[in-house]
């Protein structure tokens, strides 16, 4: 799952939550695939690594 451009707007943000919470038949991997994007980015942003 790619990240989230950074041109999204808010109303794209809200349509592709609404459609992961009445649910999406990919919720479950479109969730995984998010948080473990976002802990990838989070761990390598501590050790310094770009």
């Amino acid at each position: 799952m790619p990240p989230i451009p950074p041109h999204a707007t808010w109303d794209q943000l809200e349509k592709a939550l609404e459609s992961i919470v009445r649910g999406d038949s990919d919720r479950v991997d479109v969730i995984k695939e998010g948080v473990k994007s976002k802990l990838q980015e989070f761990l390598a942003g501590g050790r310094g690594d770009s």
